[in-house]
Order: C-alpha cells, then structure tokens, then sequence
C-alpha cells in the first residue's frame, strides 16, 4: 500500500507536536486533548489514503506487442510462402503463442507483482528472439506451374500457324493463327522464367500459372482442322461446267441431232469431261483433299476445257420432208369439203373445210421449216407433231367422224389435254380454296369461288405417297368432295378452269398452286384468364406443330392465327385480348414433308368469354 507525501507528512507533525506536549509537565489538559485529537486524526487521513501499489508494465507492453510485430508466418513446409517470408511450423508457432499467451495474461493481472513483470518480459523476450531464430525463408511450391507448362507443350505439340485462315494448311493438320501461337509462346516463355528463378513470389507463380492456363485454354479453343483453299477448284469446276453446258451431246456423233445454234461434242469427248469434273467435285467436297490433289485438279480441268470443243449443230430434217410428202399425198386424194357430209355422194371421201385448211396450213409451216438452214429441232418437231395433228384430224374427218356435243359441259380427257391455256381464263387462288372435312364420313369438301365465265373446272388429287394424279369434273360447280380419304394421310390437290367456245373448241386457265392438307384432326378445350384465354388440345402422334385460329366473329372473319412449332406442346395462353368479349377458338395440327406443310382439319370453333 502507499500514501502520498502529503498525508505521511502531516501524520509525522502530529506525532512530534503530540511528543512535546507529553514531555511538557507544564501541559495544560486542553492542550493534550488537543494533540490526542490531532494525532487521530492525522492516522485515520493518513489510513483513508492509502492505496494499492500498481508497478509499471510499460516494459511488458512494448515487447508483447514486439510480438505481435515478428513477421514471422506459419507454414507446413514453406511451400506456401515467399522467399521473403519467415515461417515456423505450428508446433513452434503455439510454444511462442503460449509464452506471448502468458504475458499477455499477467499484463491484464492488477496483483502482479513487480518480479513477475519483470519475469515475463525476460521470458517473451527471448521466446522473440528464439522464433525468429528458429524462422525460415519460404520455398513457394513451382509443381503445378512446372505441370502446367509441360501440357502446354504437349497442347503445342505439331500445331501449324496458318497466315490465312487454315487454308494453306493440310486438312488433316491443326492450325492456329499467328497472334494465338505468339500469345502462347510469350506465357509459356514467362512460365519458364518464373521457375528457373528462385527468388519467385508466390504471387508471381500463380500469375504465371493462371496465364498459362488463359493460353493453353485459347490455344485449345483456336485449333482447327486445315482447310486447304479451293477457291481455285471451284473456280474450275464453274468453268468446266459452264463450258460442258454450253455444249451437247451428239448421240449420233456427227450433230445431226442438235440444233444449229448448239455447239455439241460426242459422246467420248463428253464422258471424259464429265469424268474429269466429277472428280474435281470428289476432291471438292473431300474434307481431307491435299493441296497437292486440289492443284492436280485444277491442271487438269484447264487442260480438258482448252481441248474439248463444241460444233454447230445440223439437225436432221429427213423425217419432217417424208411427213410433207404423206401429207401432200393424203391431201390430193381427198379434196371435197362439206359441213356433215349429206351433200356429198356416198361413193366419195370428204373433210370438213377447217381440217383441210389446218393440214395445207402445216404443210407450208413445215415446208418453211425445211427452207431455214437456222430451223431447231424443236421447231422441226414441232412441225412434224403440228402435220401428225392436223393429218389425224383430216383422217377423222374423212371418215365421217363428229365434233362432241357442243352443248355438253365436259370435255374428254384427250381434248382437256389438248385444249390451250387463256391467261383471260382466272386462275383459282390456292389460299381462298376453302376445306371442311368429315373425319366419320372420310370425306373432304373442297370449295372456292366460281366464276360466271368458267363452264367447268377439273380438280387433280392424291396423296402424299402417290405419284399419279386423279383427275374429276364438278359438272360446272365450284366444289368437290374427296372421298375415301384416310385419317393421318397427306393430300395434294389442284384445281383448273374450262371454257368452252362458241365453235365447241375448249380452252383452260393455268392450274392453281397445289393446295397440301393432313387429314387429322383434334378437339380444343378453352379456359378463360384475365384478357386471355388458354387453349389446350390433344397430342396429335406424327404432327410438326399446330396452328390456332380466333376471331370475335363466329364467322371467323378477320380471324387471327399463332403457329405452336413444338409438336410436344398442347397449351397455348393467348394473350392481350379485351375483357368481356366473346372469342371464338379454332385449333389444327399441321405436319411437315417433303419441304411442304401439310394443314389439317380445324376443329369445331368453341366460344368463350373474356373474364372481366
């Protein structure tokens, strides 16, 4: 305990004045009551204060926190750690935190003594001392760099740089540009610097590391296969082909079947350029063609083209000059004309003006034909197929032979064939063709709109899998119904128009676009959101999507479609519609083949009200 100078000075005084007045006999009693008075009351202030000793542990304070200041880390084996890095195990490390543990706690102790502290503070002083002996530099772990770097040799390993895209390298080599194969070299370069030197960061090590790893990964991601240049094969290909068009085959190798405006050639010098260019498009589209075999081709397509030239044709006439003499000869031997024949006696032949002028007609066509040396063999057929037809019908006729009912409605076959297209004649739209479909009755009704003009229409029809077309009259309607139809089957089917001429000669329009419907259908179910409506079907097996129709009007009219592309999908939520109104719901699958789409049957259209 201790007391300040103050209060053990004052009790001293007291003490000494008490001394005085009891060696003084002459002492008054007040006076020694007084001294009895001060002397107690001196002790007591000089009791009251006292207080504990509390000894300086300025010393211990400085070296706990030189403790905390060693810079010393703990570490395995160092190889976590810079070379500028001091590390003990943790074995060590815990004997210094025990002592550093120790003083701290007699730091925060009030009752310690001046010893003690002064114990401590020689004690963690040399626990400092002993861990920073005891302290090594770091050795940072170069293993999974020195790993790293050999992969990205081996991921080097026989790649090519390509200064154009890959196609000045063989297509069964691996090639990356320049740039990537000098980002490559400079990481693995650094890689290599960073090991040999000993002295490397931590920090160091793993930038290097993670660089690597960026050029190995953009190294891998740039390979690709050599793609040899065939700019210059396609090139040739082109104009060897362009020059085998511009030519023909003479199958009769002397151009008496080809045109005067043709160049042809014969059948071997044909073969050979044909051979030649179906090679040059086998090393075209081999991906493993060498630069070498591209080069070879294009040698030897230029050397082929420059050979083989064509020659002008000279058609052969002879079977259209003995047509003309037949025809000249059958037209002298029957030169009466008459409109029925009843005027003209039994014992003779006659024909019908009109036959007769249609074959001197052809005759003198054919005739110029022969003349002109420029006459194609489409022009010389065409003649020979104009004198067979206008010979044919002078044959009929004189025979006695009738024209069909001008008042009937349908032409026959041969003469629906043969009768010629009028572009006055309008031409059915496909896309207002209107179908409705009877999946009991395994019919389709296939409508349109007809015209005050057309006297009949013919609708061709078949399936998918068919390749022959059938053919039906509508007897002047503008419908038809398909029957016998299978439900899942595919259907095609096309319509022409007929008029029929005030001389009985028929003449047709250009049939319409073909119209493709899938004979399936499937039933709608509606359920009604917030300006929505949620459409759901049946999965239909086999179909390519579905298409769902809608409109405000129960006609359908001005109706709205949304194609669902997902054949898996059966809901649908149409969305963004007025609230309260009533909408009309429609839903077909649809299937696609051959590059067509194919619809199938709308359901039954189904109201529903809009919630408000």
């Amino acid at each position: 305990m201790w007391a300040t100078e103050e209060a053990k000075g004052a009790l001293s005084a007291a003490i000494e004045a008490a001394k005085k007045v009891a060696e003084n006999a002459d002492a008054l009693i007040e006076e020694i009551a007084k001294a009895k008075d001060d002397v107690t009351g001196a002790k007591e202030a000089y009791e009251g204060s006292q207080k504990p000793g509390t000894p300086d542990k300025t010393k211990l304070e400085d070296m706990i926190e030189a403790a905390g200041e060693t810079g010393v880390t703990v570490s395995a084996d160092g190889l976590d750690k810079d070379p500028t890095e001091l590390w003990v195990t943790e074995e060590r490390m815990n004997a210094f935190r025990s002592a550093l543990a120790d003083a701290e706690a007699l730091m925060a102790d009030d009752k310690a003594t001046i010893k003690q502290i002064k114990a401590q503070t020689e004690a963690l002083d040399e626990a400092i001392k002993s861990l920073k002996a005891d302290a090594k530099a770091g050795t940072p772990d170069k293993s999974a760099l020195e790993a790293l770097l050999k992969d990205a040799k081996d991921a080097a390993n026989n790649i090519m740089i390509s200064e154009n895209g890959g196609t000045d390298v063989e297509a069964s080599d691996i090639w990356v540009t320049r740039e990537v194969m000098e980002t490559f070299d400079a990481a693995v370069k650094k890689a290599d610097e960073v090991i040999g030197n000993a002295d490397a960061t931590m920090d160091e090590i793993d930038a290097a590391a993670e660089n690597l790893a960026e050029s190995i990964e953009l190294l891998n991601r740039s390979k690709a296969k050599g793609a040899p240049d065939k700019t210059a094969l396609i090139t040739a290909i082109a104009n060897a082909q362009a020059a085998r068009d511009a030519v023909v085959v003479s199958e009769a190798g002397d151009g008496s079947d080809v045109d005067p405006d043709e160049n042809w050639i014969d059948v071997s010098s044909a073969e050979k350029m044909d051979e030649a260019i179906k090679g040059a498009i086998a090393v075209l589209e081999d991906d493993g063609a060498k630069i070498s075999e591209i080069a070879s081709q294009v040698k030897k397509l230029t050397a082929i083209v420059s050979k083989i030239t064509g020659k002008p044709g000279t058609p052969d006439k002879g079977g259209l000059t003995s047509a003309v003499s037949e025809a000249k000869l059958i037209e002298g031997n029957i030169n009466v004309t008459s409109e029925d024949g009843s005027d003209v006696p039994t014992t003779m032949k006659w024909v019908k003006a009109e036959a007769r002028d249609a074959l001197i007609k052809a005759i003198e066509e054919a005739e110029s034909i022969l003349a002109d040396p420029a006459a194609k063999k489409a022009d010389i057929k065409a003649a020979e197929e104009k004198l067979a037809e206008a010979r044919a019908a002078f044959d009929n006729a004189a025979y006695g032979s009738k024209s069909a009912d001008k008042d009937a409605i349908t032409p026959s076959d041969e003469m629906a064939d043969k009768a010629s297209e009028d572009a006055s004649i309008p031409v059915i739209n496909a896309n207002k063709i209107k179908t409705t479909a009877s999946m009991k009755k395994k019919t389709m009704k296939v409508s349109w709109t007809k015209s005050a003009k057309v006297s009949n229409y013919r609708i061709a029809y078949k399936s998918s899998k068919s390749k022959k077309w059938t053919y039906k009259w509508t007897k002047g309607k503008g419908a038809y119904t398909l029957t016998k139809l299978k439900k899942g089957n595919l259907y095609q089917f096309k319509i022409q128009g007929f008029v029929k001429g005030e001389d009985g000669s028929w003449s047709k329009s250009k049939w319409s676009n073909v119209s493709y419907r899938y004979m399936q259908n499937t039933p709608v179910k509606l359920k009604t959101g917030k300006k929505s409506i949620t459409v759901s079907w049946n999965k239909v097996k086999g179909s390519s999507g579905y298409m769902i129709r809608y409109s405000q009007n129960k006609s359908m009219k001005n109706a709205k479609w949304i194609t669902v592309k997902k054949a898996s999908k059966t809901k649908y939520n149409i969305k963004k519609l007025k609230k309260g109104k009533t909408y009309y719901v429609q839903v077909r699958p649809i299937k696609k083949s051959g590059g067509k789409t194919y619809f199938g049957v709308l359901s039954k259209a189904k109201a529903v009200k809009v919630k408000k």
